[in-house]
């Protein structure tokens, strides 16, 4: 928790997502990158804690506004979405 901003700041060590994740996973509500054929045929060494598609709209409980920076793995492009609830 960030008072200064009146921010909550989550980071992770995750894998990241691509421009594709965001557009045809992230941004779909129930539907899950991590069972997905896009994700299973690569064979990452990865073990995602997510299962439904839909942990991230929690973030929306707690504020209206919400922003998400990232960067796939295997990319140098980053990311910066800010999505408000309406």
């Amino acid at each position: 928790m960030d008072k200064e901003s009146d921010c909550f700041i989550v980071k992770d060590n995750g894998m990241g997502m691509s421009i594709e994740i965001l557009k045809n996973y992230f941004l779909n509500v129930g539907i899950s990158y991590y069972k997905s054929n896009d994700f299973i045929l690569k064979e990452y060494n990865y073990n995602p804690i997510g299962n439904f598609g839909i942990g991230f709209l929690a973030c929306f409980m707690l504020s209206k506004d919400v922003q998400i920076k990232t960067r796939h793995i295997d990319s140098h492009s980053n990311y910066t979405l800010s999505l408000t609830k309406k």
